[in-house]
């Protein structure tokens, strides 16, 4: 849990190098900059919780095995753009509100 730290700066691509992850939490801190592609091949992530960051950009395409653990996912209150992949909705049968 690296929560509410005032952690600054950008999440490194390497971060998947941390294969065995369950739990991201890096809410209320002040990351920037998009998220990085290979974070998705986190396929061991339980939770991943983003909030109240910096974060912008599109977010990436998301695929099925990074949902295949995935309880809770929340990423409110960045600067994100665009709209959220068609996958996540339909082919893994998430609905959002």
């Amino acid at each position: 849990d690296l929560s509410s730290n005032d952690f600054e700066g950008s999440l490194l691509d390497e971060i998947h190098q941390l294969a065995k992850l369950s739990l991201l939490n890096l809410q209320d801190n002040k990351f920037e900059g998009s998220l990085p592609g290979r974070m998705l091949l986190l396929s061991h992530l339980d939770f991943v919780h983003l909030d109240r960051n910096h974060f912008s950009g599109p977010l990436p395409p998301f695929s099925a095995i990074f949902f295949y653990n995935l309880e809770e996912l929340t990423f409110s209150e960045n600067e994100f753009t665009g709209t959220l992949p068609r996958t996540v909705d339909v082919d893994l049968g998430y609905r959002l509100d």
